[in-house]
């Protein structure tokens, strides 16, 4: 889903790409999925008409001030996607 290039492995530490990745799953990392649908819920229900940027979510730990954003995989690999359009800049006819 996000194009990442290199070894093809389960290992996410041989990925190639333009960023590192963890992925965690299963039991572990349910509490941050509950918060994360709560949380989108919750802005889905303030957006107003014709917002369509996409959602992230701020944890911001107590005493931190370089917070930790969550989104879906999609939204990610949407602005991924985005961000290397700007790079190679816009396409020629």
């Amino acid at each position: 889903m996000l194009g990442l290039t290199g070894v093809n492995s389960r290992h996410e530490e041989h990925w190639g790409g333009e960023f590192r990745c963890e992925v965690k799953a299963g039991v572990q990392i349910q509490p941050i999925e509950t918060r994360f649908r709560q949380a989108e819920m919750q802005s889905q229900i303030a957006r107003p008409l014709g917002d369509v940027r996409p959602f992230v979510m701020i944890a911001m730990p107590d005493g931190s001030n370089d917070g930790i954003a969550l989104m879906r995989l999609s939204t990610f690999a949407q602005l991924n996607l985005l961000l290397r359009e700007i790079e190679q800049g816009p396409a020629k006819p």
